[in-house]
């Protein structure tokens, strides 16, 4: 009898945790980072922050990108935005944070340049002539003093033309400039 009985404890246990992995494996409720029924081959990113109700980083397949878009994912419209197309239409460029602020009835709506730490950690280049001195630390081989170094070298030559300019900042060679090129834009 108590042979049965360990078995039959042993079972609802198993049971239990079938159940348990199981329910991990249903899918959300939320809708999936990237649309569409395949994986992105390069999805975009955009970053929602400020006073919405789910601040985030939300990855989109389509390059066309609506403000309207990102209130979706963002689970709400700021204010009285919702019937205005000027905002709800507008497309949104990858690597964009969209910083919502204001309240009733000027609600406030910022654009600005997502941040180096987050381009780089969602593997996107990261616009070398935009970055303040601080972000650039996140960039590999990059600490603060040559962080300083290349901002002073922009300002003074007026930004960089092209990525090789970065072998004129003090600090900076051929070795550092292999390292930093996948990981800078020049536009």
């Amino acid at each position: 009898m108590e042979t049965s009985n360990r078995y039959d404890g042993i079972g609802a246990a198993l049971a239990l945790a079938l159940l348990l992995l199981g329910l991990g494996s249903l899918p959300s409720a939320d809708p999936p980072l990237v649309s569409g029924s395949s994986p992105c081959p390069e999805p975009g990113y955009i970053e929602a922050a400020g006073t919405i109700p789910e601040p985030g980083v939300f990855a989109f397949c389509s390059e066309n990108v609506t403000m309207a878009d990102i209130f979706l994912r963002a689970k709400g419209l700021p204010c009285d935005l919702a019937g205005d197309p000027a905002w709800t239409q507008q497309c949104i460029p990858s690597g964009t944070r969209v910083v919502f602020g204001g309240v009733r009835p000027q609600p406030e709506i910022r654009l600005e340049p997502m941040s180096a730490f987050h381009r780089m950690t969602l593997g996107m280049a990261v616009p070398l002539n935009r970055v303040p001195e601080e972000e650039l630390t996140a960039l590999p081989g990059v600490g603060t003093e040559l962080a300083r170094a290349i901002v002073e070298h922009r300002r003074e030559a007026g930004g960089f033309g092209r990525t090789e300019d970065l072998l004129n900042v003090r600090g900076i060679g051929t070795g550092i400039l292999d390292r930093l090129r996948p990981h800078v834009v020049v536009p």
